[in-house]
């Protein structure tokens, strides 16, 4: 996208080296980290859930419940997945320190009302607006997401900063030093009241 290029043009003149890359498959690291992502909030509302179940909103309700219904075996294959995809990634960054990338592959929209979901992460819908974020989530890399611009519809178009496992002073430092060199962050939406 432009604002990649133009962050990575930014990084450059800030000193980043910038070398292309190929990302590997995160496509079942998608999967694994939905089916995680369930199971995790049903075992954090296991003690609030029950009996309460109408105190929650349709959405939520609904990410409870799937993760209820989520097996130990689904769990299980999830944690595979999660280490081969680390191991991955682990191989990727031993040539780099940064990964720069989309942070959603959809733009922005001013929001009149709040969105409804499906209440299932596993949708195809949810797993492709997260797939730049949740194998992120799932691998536990620290990220950074910042302002690389603004579209036409006057919203702010993010790019995001992934690092090595324990190395977020490096995406900090990375971050401050675009923020620096650009103005981007203290704009505010025009279509925002």
């Amino acid at each position: 996208t432009v604002a990649i290029e133009s962050a990575l043009a930014t990084l450059q003149e800030q000193g980043a080296e910038i070398v292309e890359i190929t990302m590997p498959d995160g496509s079942e690291a998608l999967k694994a980290a939905a089916r995680i992502l369930h199971a995790g909030i049903a075992h954090a509302h296991r003690s609030l859930f029950p009996g309460h179940e109408d105190d929650y909103g349709d959405d939520f309700r609904r990410y409870v419940e799937v993760g209820h219904a989520i097996t130990a075996a689904e769990v299980a294959g999830a944690e595979e997945q999660r280490n081969e995809w680390r191991g991955r990634l682990a191989r990727l960054f031993r040539g780099i320190d940064l990964v720069i990338q989309p942070t959603s592959p959809v733009s922005f929209r001013k929001v009149m009302d709040p969105p409804r979901g499906p209440g299932d992460f596993r949708t195809e819908e949810i797993l492709h607006n997260q797939r730049f974020t949740f194998p992120y989530t799932l691998s536990g890399h620290p990220a950074m997401t910042l302002t690389g611009g603004y579209g036409e519809n006057g919203l702010p178009v993010p790019f995001q900063l992934i690092g090595r496992h324990l190395e977020e002073s490096l995406i900090l430092r990375a971050g401050y030093a675009y923020q620096n060199a650009t103005n981007w962050h203290m704009r505010r939406p025009t279509t925002v009241d």
